[in-house]
């Protein structure tokens, strides 16, 4: 089988694992502050995200 990713393939693979670690390691740090609140707030920007892209 011949390798088909290319470096655009490549570079996007990375940004996005940086930034998928980035976010788990946000999720931790917020919710050891501020404790269920920080699920919460989360929760209410994940549903404004939403209403933003569905709109």
């Amino acid at each position: 089988m011949k390798g088909q990713v290319g470096l655009l393939q490549a570079t996007a693979i990375g940004v996005g694992g940086t930034i998928g670690g980035g976010i788990f390691t946000l999720i931790g740090v917020a919710a050891a502050k501020a404790g269920p609140a920080a699920l919460l707030s989360f929760v209410l920007f994940g549903r404004s995200a939403l209403g933003v892209v569905l709109r």
